[in-house]
């Protein structure tokens, strides 16, 4: 129950999202993010270690539900690309 706390309430930092796609490795940037992030969810880190995806996912894990506002700037923040 506690874990689940703090993944609503969470305000994480929008940067590890903000990085051009061109940036980022998957060795150093995008596979350990994902495995700190979504390693209990398969299916979502398969997404997540795409370069494609990664601005996403990591918006959706540095701010929680209760943190809307944020989740949204980061999004917007992102190139058109990352967005879904």
């Amino acid at each position: 129950m506690s874990n689940e706390l703090t993944k609503t309430y969470k305000k994480g930092s929008e940067k590890p999202c903000i990085v051009p796609k061109s940036d980022l490795n998957m060795a150093t940037d995008t596979v350990p993010y994902c495995k700190e992030h979504y390693s209990d969810e398969p299916a979502e880190y398969e997404e997540c270690i795409k370069p494609e995806n990664f601005g996403v996912y990591c918006c959706y894990k540095e701010f929680g539900s209760t943190s809307l506002k944020e989740r949204q700037e980061c999004f917007a923040k992102l190139t058109p690309k990352d967005e879904k």
